[in-house]
C-alpha cells in the first residue's frame, strides 16, 4: 500500500512538471514526461494489484494501459502516419475497455445506459458539428473514434446496474471515460479548428491523466471487489 501511495505521488509529481514543461516550452521535458505517465499507472496497477487474483483481467488492464502509452509515444511525432497509428492504439484501448466492461455487466436498457447514451451521442454530435467542414480526409477516422469512445462510454454507464460495482461506476468508470471523451474532443478540436497549442495543449493532458488515473483506479476496485466477494461471475480469470 504504501509503494503504491509514492507511486501515485510521482505520478502527480510528472504531471506537475509535463504541465509546466508545456507551458514554459520545454520540448524534450514535455516528451519525457508525457511517455513516463502511462508506465507510472502500469506500475500502479501491479503494485496495488498485487493481492488479487483475476490474472486475465488485470493483464487485460495493463494492455489497455500500454496501447495507450503506446498511442501517446506515437502522438509526440509529427505527420499524419502519426497521428493515424496514435489513433488506432487508442482505439484498440478502447476496445479492450469496453469488452471489460461488457464482461462485468451485459448491456441492458435502462434509464441509467440510455442517460450514457444520451450523453455520448450528444458529445459526438458537438465534436461533429464544429469540425465536419475541417477535417477533410480525417472525417471518417475521426467520427469513427469518437463512436467507439462514446460506445464504452455508454458501457461504463450500463456498469451502474450492477449491484456490486455500481459504486465502481459511478466514482471511477464514468468520470474516467467522460475525461477521456473530453480530452480527445478538446484534442480534436485544437488540432483541426483551433490551432492554440499553448493555451489548450494543457488541459488536453491534465485531462487525459486524470481519465487514465480514474480508469486504472476502476480496474483496481474490481479486483478489490471480487478479492472480498470470492467470487468470478462475469469477470475474466
Amino acid at each position: 500500500m504504501k509503494n503504491s501511495k509514492i507511486i501515485l505521488l510521482v505520478f502527480g509529481l510528472v504531471l506537475g512538471v509535463h504541465l509546466l514543461a508545456i507551458y514554459i516550452n520545454m520540448p524534450l521535458t514535455r516528451v519525457l514526461s508525457k511517455c513516463a505517465l502511462l508506465p507510472l499507472l502500469l506500475l500502479y496497477l501491479m503494485v496495488a494489484g498485487s493481492d488479487h487474483h483475476q490474472p486475465l483481467f488485470k493483464k487485460m488492464a495493463m494492455l489497455a494501459l500500454f496501447f495507450s502509452w503506446l498511442g501517446d509515444i506515437l502522438l509526440t511525432q509529427e505527420g499524419t502516419i502519426f497521428f493515424l497509428m496514435g489513433m488506432l492504439a487508442f482505439i484498440v484501448t478502447h476496445l479492450i475497455n469496453g469488452s471489460l466492461l461488457l464482461r462485468l455487466q451485459s448491456v441492458r436498457y435502462t434509464f441509467a445506459t440510455m442517460m450514457g447514451v444520451i450523453l455520448a451521442l450528444g458529445a459526438i454530435g458537438m465534436v461533429y458539428y464544429w469540425l465536419h467542414d475541417y477535417l477533410g480526409t480525417f472525417l471518417v477516422p475521426v467520427v469513427t473514434y469518437m463512436f467507439i469512445i462514446g460506445t464504452v462510454w455508454v458501457f461504463s454507464f450500463n456498469l451502474s446496474n450492477h449491484s456490486q460495482y455500481k459504486k465502481t461506476a459511478y466514482y471511477f468508470f464514468i468520470p474516467g471515460m467522460f475525461l477521456f471523451v473530453l480530452s480527445d474532443s478538446l484534442l480534436a478540436l485544437n488540432k483541426f479548428l483551433l490551432h492554440y497549442p499553448v493555451r489548450w495543449d494543457g488541459w488536453i493532458m491534465l485531462t487525459y491523466a486524470l481519465a487514465q488515473l480514474l480508469l486504472t483506479r476502476a480496474y483496481l476496485q474490481v479486483l478489490t471487489i471480487n478479492g472480498q466477494h470470492n467470487t468470478s461471475a462475469n469477470l475474466p480469470t
